[in-house]
């Protein structure tokens, strides 16, 4: 599926596409690269705001786009996972892609291309951004639930996540 249908589907409209060189300013003022992935969706809309059918999340366009420590100030993150030791990863790795209009959670991915954990994606919230789940080890993979998931709750399209 592409994020333009999924738009459609939960009864919002997106921006026009953005350019490859809007891409590349964002990147570069984020300090890394976006996941393929969410690249792609880029080049299909720059992002939506706003409520729809069935979610009350925003996806920021490229002019909106930061790290977690950038909006938030938080150097490390602590990501914990099921069944895997809880590590800690720079905040300034992380591009917040997703974030709700209420209970205030948001999405992250990582951006920075030479990390071992590049393209993985965490949930958190604005109350304790410094803490986070991780949603999916890769963008495709949080790409795929989504997707497969759309007409639930969209936090709940993720196994494992804070609910």
């Amino acid at each position: 599926m592409r994020i333009t249908e999924f738009f459609r589907l939960i009864g919002a409209s997106a921006r026009a596409a953005a350019t490859v060189e809007e891409i590349a300013h964002a990147e570069a003022r984020l300090g890394g690269v976006l996941p393929k992935g969410l690249r792609d969706w880029y080049l299909e809309a720059d992002g939506f705001d706003g409520e729809a059918r069935t979610l009350w999340w925003r996806f920021p366009s490229l002019a909106r786009l930061h790290t977690v420590g950038q909006r938030f100030g938080v150097e490390m993150i602590e990501v914990k996972s099921p069944g895997r030791e809880t590590r800690r990863a720079p905040g300034a790795h992380y591009a917040i892609f997703c974030d709700a209009l209420i209970y205030l959670p948001f999405y992250a991915t990582n951006v920075r291309a030479g990390d071992a954990h590049f393209g993985e994606v965490i949930v958190s919230d604005e109350e304790e951004p410094d803490k986070a789940w991780l949603a999916a080890d890769a963008f495709d993979q949080f790409e795929a639930e989504l997707f497969t998931h759309y007409g639930e709750a969209f936090i709940s399209a993720i196994p494992d996540a804070p609910h």
